[in-house]
């Protein structure tokens, strides 16, 4: 995309978005070890995304959103309630 920049330290600026995506990958990771656990991340994640259709710009982004967060949630109810594991 086309960004300009308004003050601030480009080399501390430019790589803050992929480090702050491997922080959060490297936690779900850590999250997804147990049952508990990975029922808490996928509840993070779908929550995450219920908060962002607050600052969604189009009804795209809506639309989405809220796809993400029902599949989210159905695998979530499969996991606990169809699959059962050894």
């Amino acid at each position: 995309g086309v960004t300009r920049y308004a003050g601030g330290c480009r080399c501390l600026i430019i790589p803050a978005g992929y480090i702050g995506c491997a922080i959060w990958g490297m936690i779900f990771v850590i999250l997804s070890g147990g049952r508990r656990t990975a029922t808490f991340a996928a509840g993070i994640f779908t929550a995450a995304l219920l908060i962002s259709l607050c600052y969604s710009p189009n009804k795209v982004m809506v639309y989405l959103n809220l796809g993400y967060a029902v599949v989210t949630v159905g695998f979530i109810l499969i996991e606990w309630y169809v699959f059962t594991p050894i």
